[in-house]
């Protein structure tokens, strides 16, 4: 054990052959932006050891300016980490300079500082920032080349990206009802988390689908990933990571005619709000420079209040996320009960709950006098139990209770039974 932790020394992976498919994957993804062989390159740092009990396991997603490993901690078998390491093209070393690997590094940095100045409840935890040698890169060119790497360890997120995830249930045969109830869940906890963020001083410049996680069990939350997406409120720096899809298309006409630096403002992320929730609703991605297609939401599955939140987050009816949040509490209260508070600590701002009505409320066609079903959404704890007077040791064996009309329906995303259809181990119902 004591040689494991010689730093920059590459140590056997406990887990290589199950994951040599996955790595495989992300090369092919890499050869298809015009980059071969920079996965090939990369996964020779697996095996590494950092940070004295830290170890990079292997290859598991490259975005544009960084890229993520699985990261084992030697001191605790359980903790399911990420390591982020700046993306550079390790596999073409003569295009390097000093002078870039600076700002790489120093951009892996500052999301290492917001990451921790913001400590949102919606964003990764960081398990801070450590020193990595990398052999990939020449040491005897000097300057930057002969220090070490930051690597930004983080917690693992399961789930799913939520690109992914829509374009997957999208077009399905999960009934309509599980899905709105799942699709209304994602609006209200995204605009939750932007809220969130603004309270704590940030923007989330990149916002898109690709940057949301949908988690399983026993978590059923949505988590943004990118905490180098983060930029302070008030920056006039020029940094404005985004997907030019979500951006509104007045300021992408601008840009694209006149060349102007744009920041990321209030504003700005309302739309952007808009046109990834249009995403959400519709599982069409907007295009660039175009307004969505406002007909399409309509027929979209989710519920009336959450569309017409969508349709004018998307249309700049609304200079911030915060009064969309508040106007859509204010149509679900309409609608619905609150359901009473649980006794439960509370963790942050982003630990509350939300209603939205259910599917049987939102089918225009139907008239039925049905009684709507608050949906609560959790962002951090697990499920409560059903009664505080309930007792904490079993009982002997009787009748399960009849459910509470007042008791939200099961829609956790990931059941474990693997007989069932996949939507059902993915949505529940």
């Amino acid at each position: 054990m004591k040689d494991a932790t010689i730093p920059g020394e590459r140590v056997p992976t406990l887990q290589a052959s199950s994951l040599r498919a996955h790595e495989r994957r992300v090369c092919r993804t890499l050869d298809a932006r015009g980059q071969p062989g920079l996965g090939e390159a990369l996964v020779r740092l697996d095996g590494t050891v950092f940070g004295g009990n830290l170890r990079l396991d292997s290859l598991y997603a490259v975005g544009g300016e960084g890229v993520v490993f699985l990261c084992n901690d030697l001191s605790d078998p359980t903790a399911r980490l990420v390591a982020k390491l700046p993306l550079v093209p390790f596999h073409k070393p003569i295009e390097l300079s000093s002078n870039f690997l600076r700002r790489r590094r120093e951009q892996l940095r500052e999301e290492s500082r917001n990451l921790e100045a913001s400590r949102s409840a919606f964003l990764p935890v960081s398990r801070g920032l450590h020193d990595l040698p990398n052999t990939l890169l020449d040491s005897a060119r000097g300057g930057e080349f002969a220090l070490p790497d930051p690597v930004l360890v983080m917690e693992w997120m399961p789930g799913f990206d939520l690109d992914v995830w829509l374009a997957r249930v999208h077009r399905s045969d999960v009934p309509v009802a599980l899905l709105r109830r799942n699709l209304d869940r994602v609006a209200v906890v995204l605009l939750k988390s932007l809220v969130d963020l603004e309270d704590r001083g940030f923007h989330y410049a990149d916002l898109r689908p690709g940057n949301l996680r949908m988690m399983g069990r026993p978590e059923r939350r949505i988590r943004l990933l990118d905490a180098g997406s983060l930029v302070e409120r008030g920056d006039e720096s020029g940094r404005f990571p985004h997907v030019p899809a979500y951006l509104p298309p007045d300021l992408f006409r601008r840009r694209q005619e006149s060349g102007e630096s744009i920041f990321p403002t209030a504003t700005t992320q309302a739309v952007m709000a808009g046109r990834t929730l249009y995403e959400v609703a519709t599982g069409r991605v907007p295009l660039p420079g175009k307004e969505i297609d406002r007909d399409a939401l309509k027929e979209s599955n989710v519920s009336a209040p959450v569309g017409d939140v969508i349709d004018g987050l998307a249309t700049g009816s609304f200079t911030d996320v915060r009064p969309a949040l508040r106007y859509l509490e204010k149509r679900a209260l309409k609608r619905v009960a609150l359901p009473a508070p649980t006794a439960r600590p509370v963790v942050s701002t982003a630990s509350v709950s939300a209603t939205v009505p259910t599917a049987a409320a939102s089918l225009r066609p139907a008239r039925t006098p049905t009684p709507i079903v608050p949906l609560t959404i959790e962002t951090a704890a697990p499920a409560a139990v059903s009664s505080p007077s309930a007792p904490s040791a079993p009982s002997a064996p009787s009748a399960p209770p009849a459910p509470s009309r007042d008791e939200p329906p099961n829609d956790d995303i990931l059941p474990p039974s693997p007989k069932r259809p996949w939507w059902k181990r993915l949505l529940g119902g």
